[in-house]
């Protein structure tokens, strides 16, 4: 029986080498540990300097292989999805250019699937821990899910609608907080909305939690996500008018649709709507702005049900955030 195979898959769009740099040695350390590993970087309407620092960096690496791609899109999820084409590893990390992977996470992953294809199973996706960067160093544990709490071993998530969408919260919903089994995806045919622009991630996340046979939660840190001036998150909240509606709903939609009737997305309607909530908290957004926003969001405060979220503190900050901003009415006290 072969060994397990990773293949991490990287968007790279004229990222600054003083940012890509934690990212390119965390792999070669990881490489070190585990040989059985291609790294796919998708070169995404990258200009001719950072072409030459990527190439310049990779050098001598024949595991690295730079794909280049020019195209009119402006999101991640074209070299992705590029990415994913081209990928021949059992299972998939995606990996952001200017982020990190933790130290031995790759050999933790690889153990635990072996001990599981002992017994025939083989989980279509692997979620675990990771940590978030602020730009003053501060590092933070993220919030994943509300499944993952201080768990020491490998569990196995039901296909309870309920269980399924709290793995919609926090950043569970993120694609960095988990590995996918490659031929799930190619089996279900999974793959990144490219007219998305903001939340594209979440959208393919639901989708696989829908599909997904088998979700197993790994008690390891496995990514390290930096949050700098210049994260994609950074500028989410850099509307401009020639966005949009799309800008708010699409993402929110395509959860929803995905979703059907197989994940409870209350939870991420919650989350969502407190999102846009604190948006309207800018200077820059005028009272035509927060209007537009507010009756953007009438629907989608329609569709969740409140009564059912589960009794957790983060959650009831967020549902009392949300209760006030969208003056829920009826609700306040439950």
């Amino acid at each position: 029986m072969k060994d397990l195979s990773f293949s991490i898959v990287t968007p790279f769009h004229n990222t600054k080498e003083i940012f890509f740099d934690p990212c390119f040695r965390s792999v070669l350390k990881e490489k070190d540990r585990f040989t059985d590993l291609e790294w796919i970087i998708v070169a995404h309407n990258c200009d001719a300097e950072s072409k030459r620092m990527l190439y310049d960096k990779i050098s001598g690496n024949s595991f690295i292989r730079v794909i280049e791609k020019e195209d009119s899109l402006r999101t991640p999820s074209s070299p992705r999805n590029t990415g994913l084409k081209e990928a021949a590893g059992d299972y998939i990390f995606f990996l952001d250019s200017d982020d990190e992977i933790a130290d031995e996470i790759l050999v933790n992953l690889k153990n635990s699937l072996a001990e599981k294809r002992t017994t025939g199973i083989m989980p279509d996706i692997m979620i675990y821990q990771s940590s978030v960067v602020r730009g003053s160093g501060q590092i933070t544990p993220a919030a994943l899910s509300l499944l993952v709490g201080n768990k020491d071993s490998v569990e196995e998530i039901s296909d309870d609608s309920k269980e399924r969408g709290k793995l919609l919260y926090g950043a569970g919903r993120q694609i960095w907080s988990k590995i996918y089994r490659r031929d799930f995806l190619i089996d279900n045919k999974i793959a990144f909305d490219e007219k998305i622009v903001v939340g594209e991630d979440a959208v393919f996340s639901a989708e696989c939690y829908k599909k997904a046979a088998k979700i197993y939660i790994h008690p390891a840190t496995g990514y390290i996500y930096h949050q700098h001036e210049q994260s994609l998150i950074q500028g989410v909240t850099a509307w401009k008018e020639e966005m949009g509606d799309g800008f708010f709903t699409d993402y929110i939609d395509g959860v929803c649709r995905v979703s059907e009737d197989k994940i409870d997305v209350s939870l991420f309607l919650l989350e969502a709507l407190s999102f846009t909530g604190m948006l309207m908290f800018r200077k820059d957004y005028t009272r035509e702005n927060r209007i537009r926003i507010l009756k953007l969001m009438e629907r989608y405060v329609e569709k969740m049900d409140l009564t059912t979220l589960p009794n957790n503190p983060d959650v009831e900050k967020t549902k009392h955030f949300v209760v006030s901003v969208y003056r829920i009415r009826g609700v306040e006290g439950k």
